[in-house]
This record gives structure tokens, sequence and C-alpha cells, in this order.
């Protein structure tokens, strides 16, 4: 009898299917809610096939929030990177914010359940520097408006955070 050859399973997608799975899971559940079996079983793969995209369940939660958040920063500097004048570059971020968190609901509601809970020791990178760092680019075009009269004087920092 002739062995039936196995269907290819494109590398690339199993990654994203573990990715997406797990992201909907973690913020269903939470890290600890979500265990490594009950993320395979619902890509419908195996537990070496996880491993060998990811050393264990830590650094898949970790990939999944520093993509999130640099995927964030990368929309947000595109937005910023634009031309626009200072009060249409602030809606269009404000905008973008917005289309971000429909756009990928999963991952908003898990990196901000991370970044305000104790989940947030799971992640082994400074989330506040990572979260100041995004607001210093906004900060810097309120500064650089001020400076060429774009608008009123004022603290640079409040404005952004006020943001």
């Amino acid at each position: 009898m002739a062995e039936q050859a196995r269907p290819e399973v494109d590398s690339r997608d199993l990654r994203d299917r573990i990715l997406r799975e797990a992201t909907r899971l973690f913020a269903k559940k939470g890290y600890n809610g979500v265990s490594v079996r009950e993320i395979v079983e619902a890509v419908g793969t195996t537990k070496p096939s996880l491993y060998y995209y990811f050393a264990n369940k830590e650094s898949l939660f970790e990939s999944i929030v520093r993509d999130s958040l640099e995927q964030y920063r990368a929309r947000l500097q595109s937005v910023l990177a634009r031309g626009l004048p200072i009060r249409e570059k602030l809606v269009a971020v404000a905008e973008e914010n917005f289309s971000y968190a429909r756009e990928n609901a999963d991952l908003s509601r898990l990196t901000y359940s991370v970044y305000f809970s104790s989940e947030r020791n799971v992640v082994d990178f400074d989330l506040d520097a990572f979260f100041m760092s995004t607001f210093a680019l906004i900060h810097d075009e309120i500064e650089a408006a001020m400076q060429a009269g774009e608008l009123r004087d004022g603290d640079p920092w409040m404005m952004t955070l006020s943001f």
C-alpha cells in the first residue's frame, strides 16, 4: 500500500496560528489561566510544534505582548511622519489609537491587562520605559508645534499625558 503524502504545513502560518490562539486565550483567561495544552488544542497542533517556535509559555506570552507594542508604535510613528499640521496630527493619532484597539481587540485587552496587573512580571522588558518612549514621540511633536507657534505655550508633558 502506498504511503499517503502528508500535507505540508506552512511554518509561518503555524506560528501565526499559535500566536493568534494564544492571544485570544490569554486575553480571555489571563496568563495563569491558560495552559500550553489548551493552546495547542485550540491550534490543532502539538506541544513540540509550539516549542519549536517558543522556548516556553513565558516566551510565547512575552512575544505576543512585545509584538503588540511594537506594532502599535510603528503605526503611531507612521501617523506622526505624515507631515500634517499638529491639530490634524493629534486627531490622526487619536484615530489610530482607536483603530488599533478595534482591529486588535484581544491584543489591546491583553496588553493593558498585563500593564495593570501582576502579569507584567512575566514579561521581561520594561513596560514603563516603552510607554514613556511612546509618549515622548507625541511630546516631541507637541513641543515642536509650540516652538513653531502652532500651539499655545504650556507644559508639553501635561498636554501629552492628557492626550
